[in-house]
């Protein structure tokens, strides 16, 4: 019994250190979504996904399967950075960028395999992107940006739900539009 309450207490000590180390990461420039990554089974499952860097990212993302192998995914994505500045010029940078995100795609249900998960999702998104520098000179890089594409998901869910592992990669194409420059 006590070597368990010793396995717990290090599985949290290592989890906080975790979101200590990996917080503290920062973007500074272009900064995409997760990946959502259901791993679902069968009609009716739900699935949630928030995520944070605790400084300046937020990802959230809810999903469903609608029949035993359609699914279907919402997700907002957000980010903002201000930093630096020479002693020169005394100029700020900052960054600002939101992004909606939708998803259509097929999974394997449970009756075509127990444990091995595949999935494919077609992705679209849309959003917006905020660069400034402001001081001695100011300038902006402002615009909209649009991502089409699909994400293909190989994975493995335990029958008790206690471990799942999965790889993911997304194939986009990225497009900005609406793009206004200072000078």
């Amino acid at each position: 019994m006590q070597l368990n309450k010793h396995k717990k207490s290090s599985v949290i000590y290592l989890a906080i250190l975790s979101v200590i180390v990996l917080g503290s990461c920062r973007a500074r420039f272009y900064t995409p979504n997760r990946h959502p990554v259901p791993l679902f089974r069968e009609k009716g499952e739900i699935f949630f996904d928030a995520s944070t860097n605790l400084f300046n990212k937020v990802d959230f993302t809810a999903g469903a399967s609608l029949t035993n192998n359609l699914g279907a995914y919402i997700g907002y994505g957000g980010s903002t950075q201000t930093f630096g500045s020479d002693s020169a010029n005394n100029l700020k940078y900052s960054y600002k960028g939101n992004l909606l995100n939708v998803g259509l795609g097929y999974y394997l249900n449970r009756e075509q395999s127990e444990n091995f998960r595949f999935e494919l999702y077609g992705d679209y998104v849309t959003g917006t992107f905020r660069n400034k520098v402001t001081g001695a000179n100011s300038e902006f890089f402002n615009g909209n940006l649009k991502r089409i594409g699909i994400m293909p998901t190989f994975g493995y869910r335990s029958s008790d739900d206690a471990f799942s592992i999965a790889y993911s990669i997304r194939f986009s194409q990225l497009s900005f539009l609406n793009a206004s420059i200072s000078d």
